[in-house]
């Protein structure tokens, strides 16, 4: 999750560090507070990995009370992840969802991103879309730039078809983005 205060943006643990900085609190504070383990704010902060849904959510949960906006960073497979449409919570505490698309059919996404769910992955991603996008989420799908221009206007296509913006963004690979 992406965490926007003002016009800085940062990662879940880069926010969370700060929010226990500027609010004098201690990490077993701060999951006392969100209603977890303390060892389980602890991996957040270290770690920067993806969070459990429910997690997820409480943290929304407490950066709204804070007045702070988010944006959920995913590859749109929640649903499948889950086992039931994420869409309606997401909606009640994530202002932004930013959606890894990176190709314009099923067996280009599956040969570029190698879903564990299969070929099903990029239908999974295009429902997803529409999920959001029908509970009022800005939505937002992505593309890497090193795709052709022709596969990169497809995507966009494929965005306004489902009512989500479109954004190129450039390509990471082992924690080195190429812009």
């Amino acid at each position: 999750m992406i965490v926007q205060k003002g016009d800085k943006c940062m990662k879940t643990a880069d926010s969370l560090k700060e929010l226990i900085q500027e609010n004098g609190l201690s990490a077993d504070a701060l999951s006392k507070r969100l209603g977890v383990s303390g060892s389980i704010v602890a991996r957040w902060i270290r770690e920067n990995k993806p969070i459990k849904l429910f997690n997820l959510l409480k943290i929304a949960e407490y950066l709204k009370t804070k007045g702070i906006k988010t944006r959920l960073n995913t590859n749109g497979l929640g649903n499948l992840i889950n086992g039931f449409d994420i869409a309606p919570k997401l909606a009640e505490l994530i202002d932004e969802v930013s959606i890894s698309l990176n190709a314009s059919n099923e067996q280009d996404y599956f040969n570029i991103c190698k879903p564990v769910f299969g070929l099903k992955s990029f239908n999974e991603i295009l429902d997803f879309t529409k999920k959001c996008v029908g509970v009022g989420i800005m939505t937002t799908l992505t593309a890497v730039d090193i795709i052709s221009e022709e596969e990169i206007e497809k995507c966009e296509k494929l965005a306004k078809k489902l009512g989500a913006e479109f954004r190129l963004r450039g390509c990471i690979r082992n924690n080195i983005e190429y812009i």
